[in-house]
């Protein structure tokens, strides 16, 4: 998902070096991940059921500061709370997804697909944050 950001994002990178930037977000999501998995399996287990949700709100956390390090959001809280929120559907939409099939594709549907939808709404959460402008209706771009 970081390489998706870094690139889709190309013109953006603060770095100059480009491909240095994408090389650190890459590194950098790679080690969030360590710590996400490790953060959940050893500390929070024992919450039960609250361990998805704060791991997911964790990962989303890091991986929107590890991207503000080489894209720089203009509102960095706003960012990190719509990056957060939208992590936090994940395990509701994954339970759904399990209850309901909407597909024969096994691994589409149920909680297998996590990956899939975490992915997708921190990645949409990170391009709301990137892009996002205050309207100026004198603004004619």
């Amino acid at each position: 998902m970081s390489l998706a950001v870094s690139l889709s994002n190309f013109d953006k990178i603060s770095f100059p070096k480009k491909l240095t930037g994408i090389l650190l977000h890459c590194f950098l999501s790679i080690v969030i991940f360590v710590i996400t998995v490790g953060t959940t399996v050893s500390i929070l287990f024992p919450m039960g059921l609250y361990t998805m949700y704060i791991g997911s709100a964790l990962a989303a956390i890091l991986f929107t500061l590890s991207t503000n390090v080489i894209l720089t959001f203009p509102k960095l809280w706003l960012s990190m709370a719509i990056i957060t929120g939208l992590s936090l559907l994940v395990w509701p939409i994954a339970d759904y997804l399990h209850a309901h099939p909407l597909s024969k594709l096994t691994f589409l549907n149920g909680r297998e697909s996590i990956v899939i939808i975490w992915s997708t709404l921190v990645g949409f959460g990170v391009a709301i944050g990137i892009h996002h402008r205050k309207y100026n209706p004198d603004d004619n771009s």
